[in-house]
């Protein structure tokens, strides 16, 4: 007896691996039918000479012809019966670990999204600067320190000191000091925030040091011609920046 199980459960493993209709239903498809050629059905059946129909020869597919057999047909019965519950199995594990990436991701996505601007610049004072400062490299101004600790205590008080955040942040000089007045206003736990430059927070390239005229000269003719569409001398397009967009201009 202990014989005939092994012999039966190994036909089964072998079966599995090597026949696709244990975990899919057998699709039974019509008899293929093989044409054979006039000449070759004259030769066969000389009685028909070469008019009429062709001679056509059923050819049963063996998947078909097995099923036929009663033996086999009770032991695919069997094998099925038998690898219902493994793949019953396999669909909970399945829907299991679907759920726990789910609820993985929910929990390490970001409860509250703040858009914060650079405090007020000296470029925003006195536009002249451009033509002397980088705008890269404008600072900003006392105001300015003092709007970022405003929106440092705001922050603070809105999520919590020692709440984890992750802040990214544009390159430029002036973003990069409203985002030091911002810690120092909200009082945050240093250890749980953390910063990441990104190039593509940046503003719009206006051209390198830039002429008052001729950058309000520009500026009218923007209007007219679309903001989005016009480039500026040395600069760029609305659509120029990096991953196809910029910010709009101060």
């Amino acid at each position: 007896m202990a014989a005939c199980c092994g012999v039966l459960f190994l036909s089964l493993a072998v079966g599995w691996v090597s026949s696709p209709s244990l975990i899919y239903p057998v699709h039974h498809s019509p008899p293929l039918r093989m044409t054979v050629p006039r000449r070759t059905r004259a030769a066969l059946h000389p009685d028909l000479g070469l008019t009429g129909e062709l001679f056509e020869t059923p050819v049963k597919p063996s998947s078909q012809r097995a099923t036929q057999n009663p033996a086999l047909r009770a032991l695919m019965l069997v094998r099925r019966l038998l690898l219902w519950p493994l793949r019953w199995t396999w669909d909970k594990f399945c829907r299991a670990v679907a759920l726990e990436v789910e609820v993985h991701r929910r929990a390490h996505r970001p409860k509250h999204i703040y858009l914060i601007r650079h405090g007020q610049s000296l470029g925003n004072v006195d536009e002249s600067l451009y033509s002397s400062i980088p705008d890269h490299a404008m600072e900003i101004s006392d105001l300015g320190r003092e709007q970022a600790r405003a929106a440092g205590r705001f922050l603070g008080d809105r999520i919590g000191r020692k709440a984890r955040v992750h802040c990214f942040a544009s390159p430029y000089l002036r973003a990069g000091q409203t985002l030091v007045e911002i810690l120092a206003g909200g009082g945050f736990d240093r250890e749980k925030f953390t910063i990441r430059e990104d190039p593509a927070l940046r503003e719009q390239e206006f051209g390198n040091f830039q002429d008052v005229d001729v950058i309000r000269r520009s500026k009218e003719q923007r209007r007219r011609y679309g903001r989005f569409w016009f480039r500026f001398d040395n600069g760029e397009s609305g659509g120029g920046g990096p991953r196809g967009g910029a910010a709009p201009p101060p």
